[in-house]
């Protein structure tokens, strides 16, 4: 399965995100995990902090169980 925000790197998975235009549009390492889902998991917390509830998450519903 393929998760928003996360890239592979030989059997490690980085968390990514971008920030929006408006706080330079740039691409940030969260951090690299052995798992995709854990990856996906961190991406969501992050995205989540970053745009609110204009998140686009991998994992909808855990946004209210507040991580």
């Amino acid at each position: 399965m393929k998760y928003c925000g996360v890239k592979k790197s030989g059997t490690m998975f980085m968390a990514i995100i971008r920030y929006p235009a408006s706080l330079g549009g740039h691409r940030v390492w969260v951090e690299t995990y052995n798992s995709p889902k854990l990856a996906a998991l961190v991406y969501d917390q992050v995205a989540f902090v970053i745009y609110g509830s204009q998140a686009v998450l991998n994992f909808p519903l855990s946004s209210d169980k507040g991580f």
